[in-house]
This record gives structure tokens, C-alpha cells and sequence, in this order.
């Protein structure tokens, strides 16, 4: 990495810090004028109980989306995902259709996909914004249509749909990688035996050994 590169890379670093850390203040700055400016009373034993439940399934996720993403997308794109969310149905596909489409290898970190990356995080958090205002905007002169008998099944199975095509479209370019592990997940969550904050970090650790196996045997290439 040269200098201007590693200038770079400092300042992505320290701006997205500076980022989070304004977007959690800007979170929690609701709860704070209901609890301390309004002297709303807040029951901490329910909150704090609340939060660790959260904790308990996110530090794992967030730490297996850590190790498996920001290799892939660079600091500046996994700075703006976090602040602006939603990163398996729509950031992370943004990404990687990006690099794909300017003939770079998601799987390989370079200073290009860094670039398209970040344009393509970018874009997609704009169009999001823009997609939430116009649905704000229209959601009351089409509230009747929505409200539909006829679209109930549609909006029932929204989110098994998106990521069932994610699924299907990662599956089908790396179908002897996507086996073992599909079977372990459908194994861990049809059975119950572990909790379901641990399926992911398990399907992680399974997914990377297996394809170190497979590559090592030569059922798949690098």
C-alpha cells in the first residue's frame, strides 16, 4: 500500500469512527429527552434486560459480519453500511453487483473494489432514503391499496422471498461450497439444539473449514 493510499485509509478510518459514534449519539438522543429532559420514569431492570438480550445475539453476529465483510468491501463501504443498515438484502449485493459489473473479484481485496465499493454503498443508502421518503410520502393516498386482501400473502413473505433469491444467487455460483453448510443450518434450526444466536457463527467457522477441505482436495478452485 503506498502513501497516499495509506493517507487514505486513515482518514476512511477516522471519519467512519467519527461517523458511528455522532449516528449512536443521534439514536440515543430520543430516549434521552424522554427520559431525563421529560422525567419520563424509566424501569432500568426491564431495559437493561432488554438490552442484553439484544447483546447476546448481536455481538456474535456483528463480529462474524466483521471477519467475512470488511475484507471484502474496505473500510470506507463498512463504515457507511453499518450507519446506514440493511446489509445483506441490499448493501453487500450493491457492493459486490458493482465490482462484478467493473470486472473486479469480490472475493479480492484491491484498492479499485475499495473504490466501487464505497460509490456503491453510497448510492444505495441514497436511493434508500429516497425510496423511505417517497413510501412516507405516499403511504396515506395508498393505504387502501395496500391494505388489500389480495396483497396480504405478498407482504407476508417479503423478507423469505429477498432472501431466498440472495440465497438461490449465491448458491448457484458456489453450489459445492453452499452445501455442507445449508444442510448444518437447516440441521441446527429445525432441531432447536443450540441457541439461534450461535447458528451463525457456527455456519461461519463450517463454511470456511469446509471450503479450506474442498480446496485442499481440489473440488474447488481459488
Amino acid at each position: 500500500m503506498n502513501q497516499k493510499s495509506l493517507e487514505y485509509t486513515k482518514k476512511a478510518h477516522r471519519f467512519g469512527r467519527t461517523s458511528l459514534i455522532v449516528g449512536s449519539l443521534a439514536t440515543l438522543i430520543y430516549a434521552f429527552i424522554i427520559i431525563v429532559l421529560l422525567k419520563v420514569p424509566a424501569n432500568w431492570k426491564f431495559i437493561l434486560k432488554g438490552a442484553g438480550n439484544v447483546l447476546i445475539l448481536m455481538i456474535p453476529v456483528g463480529l462474524c459480519e466483521f471477519l467475512s465483510i470488511a475484507p471484502m468491501i474496505g473500510p470506507s463501504g463498512y463504515y457507511i453500511m453499518i450507519l446506514t443498515g440493511n446489509f445483506t438484502n441490499l448493501k453487500i449485493p450493491s457492493s459486490i453487483a458493482a465490482m462484478q459489473a467493473s470486472g473486479l473479484d469480490p472475493a479480492s481485496y484491491t484498492e479499485e473494489s475499495d473504490v466501487i465499493s464505497t460509490i456503491a454503498m453510497a448510492v444505495s443508502a441514497v436511493v434508500s432514503i429516497v425510496i423511505i421518503a417517497l413510501g412516507v410520502a405516499l403511504i396515506v393516498p395508498l393505504s387502501d391499496v395496500l391494505s388489500s386482501p389480495v396483497l396480504k400473502p405478498a407482504f407476508d413473505n417479503i423478507v423469505p422471498a429477498l432472501f431466498g433469491a440472495l440465497c438461490i444467487g449465491m448458491i448457484g455460483k458456489h453450489y459445492k461450497l453452499a452445501i455442507a453448510p445449508f444442510a448444518l443450518g437447516c440441521i441446527l434450526l429445525g432441531t432447536g439444539i443450540i441457541n439461534k444466536s450461535l447458528v451463525m457463527p457456527i455456519l461461519v467457522l463450517a463454511g470456511v473449514l469446509i471450503a479450506r477441505l474442498l480446496f485442499k482436495k481440489g473440488l474447488v478452485k481459488a
